[in-house]
Order: structure tokens, then sequence, then C-alpha cells
């Protein structure tokens, strides 16, 4: 039973990182972090950049209700990305 206890407190704290490009939060972002809460889950906006993986950590921003605040934390394990957040960026003049 104990364990039961520990495995839903785990998951009540449990981060999930919402990775995109944009610099700020959008409204379906912020609509997917208030899922998230109502589910025991925190939603981590973050953007490829904000990765360091080095120290095994990330910058983004965590929704609290009435907005989002800067945070700094581990990776999360689970991360939703969209496949622009890996496109590679060209560089036009390279190519002229």
């Amino acid at each position: 039973m104990e364990l039961e206890q520990s495995m839903k407190e785990r998951l009540y704290d449990m981060m999930i990182g919402f990775m995109r490009t944009a610099k700020k939060p959008s409204a379906f972002a912020e609509l997917t972090a208030m899922l998230c809460r109502s589910q025991g889950l925190n939603l981590l906006f973050m953007r490829p950049d904000d990765v360091d993986i080095n120290s095994n950590t990330v910058k983004g921003q965590l929704f609290h209700g009435s907005g989002w605040s800067e945070v700094t934390t581990e990776i999360p394990l689970v991360i939703d990305s969209t496949p622009a957040s890996f496109k590679p960026k060209i560089n036009l003049l390279s190519i002229i």
C-alpha cells in the first residue's frame, strides 16, 4: 500500500516538457498547462536552446494559474516536441 501511495505522490509532481520554438508560451500551451495541472502534472514550456545537456538542466517556464514563472530544473523525462523544434536553421547567405 505504501508503494502505491509513493507512486501517486511521484506522479503528482511529474513534469512534462513542452518544447516549442516560440519565445513565449502560446494560448494553447497555457490551456495544455491547465489541463495538466487538473491531472496533477506540471507542464514546463521550453525551447531547444534552453537545454543544457552538460548539467542535465533546462531553463523553462512553469504555469502557476495566473501566469508563467521562469525556472531552472532537471530535464524532464517526458518531452512533447514538434518536428519544427529540431529543424536545422538554414543560413541563406551561405547558399547564395
